[in-house]
């Protein structure tokens, strides 16, 4: 249901279509920038024969899925850049259970046309002391996104600081031979993440 609040349309009284427009076009550039690396990057190790391997699915390890678009994005590229690989095989975890079922809902939809072999996405806390649930992986390609905005801690640069280590220790677990982890990090309080997470459902 649509109304109109002070000129702004909402959703359900809670999403602010100008508000969601600014901030998207805000990082803009960003996401261009952040899309030229992955290609440049997708392409050397597609050179070296590391993670992308002919006749062989990728396995792309999401850290913070988020509600899988940066994964539906990643996964064409994948297949762009590689097509003699088999697919790929697609690993999400979330600590939000509403991010975890739209990835899922949004990947199965696209599962034959982009190649997915494997589709698992799960809830998980990389900050938490359980174990995540997932094995450790050769060859695989695993990223993390915001790493600031899960890491940060009001209680002071020391404690954010740990929480990085924290979570640096758990991503090592995860790879097994050969794997990459690529890491994006942003401000302590990221606009686009904390939107995101506000008008995800």
């Amino acid at each position: 249901m649509s109304s109109i609040e002070g000129g702004d349309a909402t959703i359900d009284d809670q999403i602010d279509h100008g508000r969601v427009f600014i901030t998207f076009t805000r990082h803009t550039e960003q996401k261009i920038a952040h899309g030229l690396i992955l290609d440049s990057l997708l392409h050397a190790l597609r050179e070296r024969g590391v993670v992308l391997k002919d006749g062989k699915p990728t396995t792309l390890v999401d850290l913070g899925c988020g509600e899988g678009h940066t994964a539906y994005e990643m996964i064409k590229a994948i297949n762009r850049v590689h097509p003699q690989g088999d697919g790929v095989n697609y690993y999400g975890l979330d600590l939000d259970e509403r991010f975890v079922r739209s990835a899922e809902r949004l990947l199965l939809g696209v599962k034959g046309p982009q190649h997915l072999r494997v589709i698992k996405v799960r809830c998980a806390n990389v900050l938490g002391g359980e174990p995540l649930p997932i094995e450790s992986i050769d060859d695989v390609l695993a990223t993390m996104g915001h790493v600031l905005y899960w890491a940060y801690s009001p209680k002071g640069p020391e404690e954010t600081r740990n929480n990085i280590a924290h979570i640096v220790d758990r991503i090592v677990d995860l790879l097994g031979r050969d794997g990459l982890c690529l890491m994006v990090h942003n401000a302590q309080n990221c606009p686009l993440a904390i939107l995101r997470a506000s008008v995800a459902n």
